[in-house]
């Protein structure tokens, strides 16, 4: 009876063996079991929605089949697993959705493995959604022929392979994560139906190989992330239809580190969208267009680069909207043989352009043609020697930006008009002027009453010494100047002009029947709060820097005191509602009256000054011009 009983256990054992784990899964409900190890050299197939532990192994034998349809599988791992065989994908999703728990554990193949196959398969119709985890490998990570989430912060090395390999019509969408390898493309696409990234850190060590590598992928979106090349290879192929967009707080940066290769390669034939993130290409190209491609970089930043943007192949294909900076670049735009460029009506930055034309013949276009105010605008600068770029007009209200010859300078005036030799006529913007030729500036009348000019803005900055040289008065609406050896700009600068106030004394009575809501300002009745703010604005502009606007007597006392040099006034004062010990206060308050500049408010009480009664702006304005007038003329 014994016998049997042993017998009749090792033959139900030995079924177990060869049960579909599904089956298994089942018995091990009843038992509380729900854990696997591949340690043994068997293949585990799942059939049915289960969840199970995968357990640490150190010497994996075994491989894992998911056969699922219609089912989640979810995967927890509990340790590290050490993979010691190369006959078998670790693990296939054939059907059914896998949910693969990385949590911290490692799980790659033995160092002792040469030729090793994906860690995880995924096939046409399939799903794995992989969250955190370590995984290494001396092949690819991820083969994905059907839909494939990656989540959290796992870390995805390869040291001879791809890390994500996309087949045709699979689905990629990467949240984070960090993806490295060392000697080919960290995702490597194969007419894939979608990628998207929306955010992780791809770096890749080969100088051969794109670290993204989309190969005709039909759509791809990069929403966040960072991507580089460390050794000098490209940062991204593009696919098809490529749009790089900053979404939900995420930035972008793509960059090619040392070597010459771009950054991003536009592939011939496709479609690319660049409207926010950061490109940099520190020995070459960051974007670089291709035959019969469309280029459309609508914003982000394109800074420390050799070439910003290189057009090559297709004279039409690279657009440049408002939004786009260049910082830093040795050349913001490059243009290879009979290349042309397409800026924005609205671009307002400055831009540097290189022509590579083999055999540079002047004048050269440089952009297409476009609207004749915008093109005019344009702020280009050409690195080309012994050229400059200037706007060409079609006489049809149409134009283009060309290259030709430099034989002087350009002034570029804002709000205001140069001429040269005495002229009357406006210069235009494009007129060259030898170096050392008298200029004439005259400044545009204020854009708006209430504003009157205050000086001229230089840019650089660097050309005033040269300018104030030769007479050039930085403060003057008219002036002239010997024109120097470089571009410059000068802008009029405006201010708040002074109220027109009447000359009755500074502290005069207000006639109670009027309103001192209400002011007569130059014969204009003006409601309180639109004069407060005119005269505000004029005391803001003409009080010294840092200055408070005075809100009483003896405040508007010690501001025009100091202004003066904080002279000693005739009589010593003795004001019995000023702190004696306040011998500042004193004295500004004895000054301003002795000058006339301020009264006292009551003839019955001269030893009180009132320091604390409020004065208004308008007093203060009396007050001040009066003070400057009392100063010695400086011409």
């Amino acid at each position: 009876m014994k016998t049997r009983l042993i017998s009749l256990l090792l033959a139900f054992s030995m079924a177990l063996t060869f049960l579909p784990v599904g089956a298994v899964s089942a018995f091990a409900a009843e038992t509380g079991s729900n854990e696997l190890d591949l340690t043994s050299n068997a293949k585990v197939t799942i059939t049915e929605t289960a969840t199970y532990d995968l357990l640490p192994s150190e010497n994996a034998q075994g491989y894992l089949v998911i056969d699922a349809p219609n089912c989640t599988v979810t995967l927890r791992m509990m340790g590290n697993i050490n993979i010691a065989q190369n006959q078998n994908n670790f693990i296939v999703v054939n059907q059914g959705t896998l949910v693969l728990e990385g949590s911290d554990y490692l799980l790659g193949y033995s160092n002792a493995i040469s030729t090793t196959h994906p860690l995880i398969t995924v096939s046409s119709g399939a799903k794995a959604v992989i969250n955190d985890g370590q995984f290494n490998s001396n092949s690819s990570i991820v083969s994905n022929s059907g839909t494939v989430e990656i989540n959290g912060s796992g870390r995805y090395t390869t040291s001879t392979s791809y890390v994500i390999v996309t087949r045709p019509n699979s689905v990629l969408t990467i949240n984070d994560g960090y993806f490295h390898s060392d000697s080919r493309s960290v995702i490597y696409g194969e007419s894939s139906q979608e990628i998207e990234i929306n955010d992780g850190t791809f770096i890749n060590e080969s100088p051969r190989s794109p670290t993204i590598n989309l190969n005709h992928d039909k759509q791809v979106y990069i929403h966040g992330g960072t991507i580089q090349n460390l050794v000098g290879g490209r940062a991204l192929d593009t696919g098809d239809n490529t749009t790089i967009e900053e979404q939900n707080g995420k930035k972008i940066l793509l960059e090619g580190m040392q070597g010459t290769y771009v950054t991003i390669a536009v592939v011939s034939g496709a479609t690319f969208n660049f409207k926010s993130g950061t490109v940099k290409s520190q020995n070459s190209a960051a974007i670089r267009s291709a035959a019969n491609a469309t280029v459309n970089i609508t914003g982000g930043t394109i800074s420390n680069s050799l070439y910003g943007v290189k057009v090559q192949s297709n004279p039409k294909s690279v657009f440049i909207g408002r939004d786009v900076h260049f910082e830093n670049n040795t050349n913001d735009i490059c243009m290879e043989e009979d290349q042309l460029i397409t800026i924005a009506d609205d671009y307002e930055d400055e831009a540097t352009v290189l022509v590579m034309d083999s055999d540079l013949q002047l004048p050269r276009p440089i952009t297409t043609t476009g609207n004749a105010d915008s093109q005019k605008k344009l702020k280009l600068h050409s690195n080309n020697a012994d050229t400059v770029a200037v706007f060409h007009d079609n006489g049809d209200e149409t134009g283009y930006q060309e290259l030709v010859k430099r034989t002087g300078y350009f002034v570029n005036v804002v709000s205001g008009t140069a001429s040269i030799d005495g002229g009357t006529t406006a210069l235009s913007p494009t007129t060259q002027i030898h170096d050392g030729l008298p200029v004439n500036l005259s400044a545009a009348p204020a854009p708006k009453d209430g504003l009157e000019f205050e000086q001229w803005v230089v840019s650089p900055a660097s050309a005033l010494p040269d300018l104030t040289s030769t007479g050039f008065d930085l403060t003057a609406s008219e002036t002239s100047f010997h024109m120097p050896d470089q571009d410059i700009t000068l802008t009029a600068q405006y201010r708040p002009s002074a109220p027109t106030i009447d000359d009755a004394p500074v502290d005069a009575p207000v006639d109670p029947g009027i309103s001192t809501a209400v002011t007569i300002i130059g014969g204009a009745l003006l409601v309180g709060g639109l004069h407060q703010l005119g005269t505000e604005l004029w005391l803001i502009h003409h009080l010294p820097k840092g200055t408070a606007i005075p809100e009483t007597r003896i405040e508007l006392a010690e501001v025009l005191w100091k202004d003066a040099g904080q002279p000693a006034p005739a009589a010593e004062a003795a004001y019995t509602d000023i702190d004696t010990d306040d011998t500042d206060a004193q004295q500004a308050a004895q000054w301003a009256i002795e000058n006339e500049l301020m009264t006292l408010r009551s003839s019955e009480h001269p030893d009180k000054f009132d320091p604390h009664v409020p004065v208004s702006t308008v007093k203060a304005i009396r007050a001040w011009k009066k003070a400057q007038q009392m100063k010695p003329s400086t011409k």
